[in-house]
């Protein structure tokens, strides 16, 4: 049974409602005359005994490469031992609330190029590459990707703007005014694209990258002079749709192809898939094939810029499990500027929170300028705000209130899904 605890009246001194959860002993709070309900009393019980309810969704980065140094610069974030023999620094990587995971392909006996079709994850083929792929977004559930593969400049660290469906057979025609080539061959036939997810796709059909490409291409620079490492982001106009390339027509157009028509199926943030970003990044090939350090180095910094975009893009409710699931562990706000906390999913961190001199009491005291703080979790009648619930057009969120209030324990002692 569900317990909907009464609504604690509203005081005219609201710091003497604060008092509720001052963070004593668990086993020593009690209820003061402002009063604790029988389930705000029954959810110490819970917490003494040590009682959690599920975790939320991960925040994953899925990223890729191929030819060196594409592959060797991410080693850290593999968590494959045999291609990273050092600890996977991935998880809640430098304390930023992202989990990084990175795949490439090995490429056992060349020590530089022509590398060929290589070993493992992401070969350099067109049907392994949609394989694995499909495989590891389904596995990582990715907010962003991104992909990176070598250049045919010296030093480049280029931003791929856009990417393209090229012809994969002959026959196929372009669309009036496009001038568009067959998918260059692979090694291996069948040597051009086959899979169902690409072919269906009109010839020409456009995606673009979302990475923060201009802020990558200063914070690279900012480090690095052009004689080591030299960013910039390709030239692209829509309007003049044939003077790009689009990262061209073998794998370093088709992984990011992939990347980005994937993240437009699941643009929505309601979208239990929901990727919110994807791009492709072009690495001088004939100056930096064997500049490991450096290139790791700038990779660092490029997903550096990506998680700080996309701490501004996603939305706050994101990577939790519930409406009751509003805090860390430790009690602090889940907010997009601490999503490297740990957060177990819904347990005494939350309770806290909502009782924090900074919480329900406190918010509830603001009117509409508590309107998306972190205790406002529903409409004003007690129903889910998305994405726990379905959009209501007809019903109002006024701040935090009752309505909030009842929400919150309603789900606080139920399980996340």
């Amino acid at each position: 049974m569900i317990v909907r605890p009464h609504f604690v009246s509203w005081v005219a001194d609201v710091k003497d409602a604060r008092i509720m959860m001052m963070k004593t002993n668990r086993e020593q709070r009690r209820a003061v005359s402002r009063g604790l309900t029988a389930a705000a009393l029954t959810a110490c019980v819970l917490l003494s005994a040590g009682a959690s309810f599920g975790a939320p969704r991960p925040l994953n980065i899925m990223i890729t490469g191929y030819w060196p140094p594409t592959n060797n610069m991410l080693r850290q974030w593999s968590t494959n031992p045999a291609q990273n023999p050092g600890a996977w620094t991935g998880n809640n990587w430098e304390g930023r609330g992202y989990h990084l995971y990175a795949y490439f392909p090995e490429f056992p006996g060349m020590s530089e190029p022509s590398y060929g079709k290589g070993t493992g994850d992401f070969e350099v083929d067109y049907q392994d590459t949609t394989s694995d792929f499909l495989r590891i977004v389904d596995q990582l559930k990715p907010v962003a990707i991104v992909s990176f593969s070598r250049a045919s400049t010296a030093r480049g660290w280029e931003m791929e703007p856009a990417y393209q469906r090229f012809r994969v057979v002959s026959t196929e025609t372009a669309p009036v005014g496009r001038t568009i080539s067959l998918y260059s061959t692979d090694y291996l036939a069948p040597s051009r694209p086959t899979d169902s997810y690409i072919v269906a796709d009109a010839v020409g059909t456009v995606y673009p990258a979302t990475l923060p490409m201009q802020q990558v291409v200063d914070a690279v620079r900012a480090v690095f002079l052009t004689t080591q490492i030299d960013p910039f982001v390709a030239a692209y106009n829509p309007a003049t749709p044939n003077s790009y390339d689009y990262s061209g027509s073998f794998l370093s157009g088709y992984m990011p192809y992939l990347a980005a028509r994937y993240r437009a199926q699941h643009a929505t943030p309601t979208d239990p898939l929901y990727c919110a970003m994807s791009g492709h990044i072009h690495v001088g090939g004939t100056g930096l094939y064997n500049q490991n350090a450096l290139c790791t180095q700038a990779a660092e910094i490029t997903l550096r810029e990506v998680i700080k975009a996309l701490d501004q893009t996603l939305p706050i409710w994101l990577g939790k499990c519930s409406p009751a699931d509003i805090a860390c562990d430790t009690g602090e706000a889940l907010t997009g500027i601490n999503r490297g906390c740990t957060n177990n999913g819904i347990n005494e961190g939350d309770y806290n929170g909502f009782f924090s001199a900074s919480g329900f009491f406190e918010q509830s005291s603001q009117g509409p300028a508590a309107i998306g703080a972190f205790c406002d979790v529903s409409y004003d009648n007690g129903e889910p705000l998305p994405p726990f619930g379905p959009e209501q057009p007809g019903q109002s969120n006024s701040g935090v209130n009752e309505g909030d209030y009842n929400l919150f324990f309603n789900t606080f002692f139920l399980p996340c899904s």
